[in-house]
């Protein structure tokens, strides 16, 4: 599969989902790097895990799926994103509406979504999001029980 994918030019974004998947987080990060290990040339990755710690960050809170699931990117796509112009944007909830004349540099991308991610989590409240997240999972635990037994 992952052959196939990096033999396939066409494929920059893909997903290898692992709902039988028994340990923790970490567990599942050291798999994911070790399937990924041969194709790390072609593909970065990164671990969705259906739980995140209390501790964890804004990206992987936001992380949490209803299954251990694998992203993969190909890199010459990122690379292709990273290589165009410098960001030439500014967010506009950075800009300081009493000085118009105030202008930051910008920030890369990566920095623009964490920040993007934590004014969200802030914005919608962290207690709300997580209990939508804990109801995916639930619901996937119903359905899951519901089918099982049928395989």
């Amino acid at each position: 599969m992952l052959a196939d994918w990096a033999a396939d030019g066409t494929v920059d974004v893909a997903f290898v989902i692992a709902p039988r998947f028994t340990g923790d987080a970490d567990a599942f990060a050291d798999w994911a790097t070790s399937i990924a290990k041969a194709y790390s040339d072609i593909f970065l990755t990164a671990p969705f895990f259906p739980s995140a710690s209390a501790s964890a960050g804004s990206i992987q809170f936001l992380r949490q799926t209803p299954d251990p699931t694998v992203q993969f990117v190909r890199r010459t796509r990122l690379e292709a994103i990273r290589a165009q112009d410098t960001p030439h944007y500014t967010d506009i909830f950075d800009l300081d509406l009493r000085d118009p004349q105030a202008k930051e540099a910008p920030r890369d991308v990566a920095a623009s979504v964490v920040a993007h991610n934590e004014r969200m989590i802030e914005r919608e409240g962290k207690a709300e999001i997580q209990r939508i997240l804990n109801d995916i999972r639930e619901d996937r635990e119903r359905t899951y029980a519901r089918l099982l037994p049928l395989l």
